[in-house]
């Protein structure tokens, strides 16, 4: 992360709370990773959240799974998303209200449209669910190496 442009906070916060309401808990491995190098407790904590959301990666593809805009789940991506973007705002030596607000309302609206386009993939055009959710894996993988 670069701390001194503005654009490319207001982009991490963006991607922080985008991965944030596709796949919850890599948002806050992406982003201890990507500080890992600069401040002592994200590199501690990068190992453990980053096997974190891979237990969450493994546990998206089973069928009992809750939608991730029902009220309880939706909730923790927001606040999961909130909480990456003040550690972004942080990185960035800026308000850690605007980080949080950015990224809790980028994870809101990716938790719908992630939704959409899952449902669509599968409903519309057809797809197994597996490999859609495999594609969306990928996206986050991809977002979170980006962020970094």
């Amino acid at each position: 992360m670069e701390p001194d442009r503005q654009e490319t906070f207001y982009l991490a916060a963006l991607g922080a709370g985008t991965i944030a309401g596709l796949r919850s808990l890599s948002a806050p491995a992406a982003v201890s990773a990507a500080l890992a190098e600069r401040a002592p407790l994200a590199a501690q904590a990068a190992p453990v959240l980053q096997l974190l959301a891979a237990g969450e990666t493994l546990a998206d593809k089973l069928p009992f799974m809750p939608d991730r805009t029902s009220t309880p789940v939706l909730a923790g991506r927001v606040l999961i998303g909130a909480a990456a973007g003040a550690a972004v705002a942080a990185a960035y030596g800026r308000n850690l209200l605007v980080g949080a607000a950015v990224a809790a309302a980028a994870a809101a609206v990716s938790s719908y449209v992630g939704l959409g386009v899952r449902r669509f993939a599968t409903d519309r055009l057809g797809l197994p669910d597996t490999l859609v959710a495999l594609a969306e894996d990928a996206a986050v993988v991809t977002a979170g190496r980006a962020l970094a």
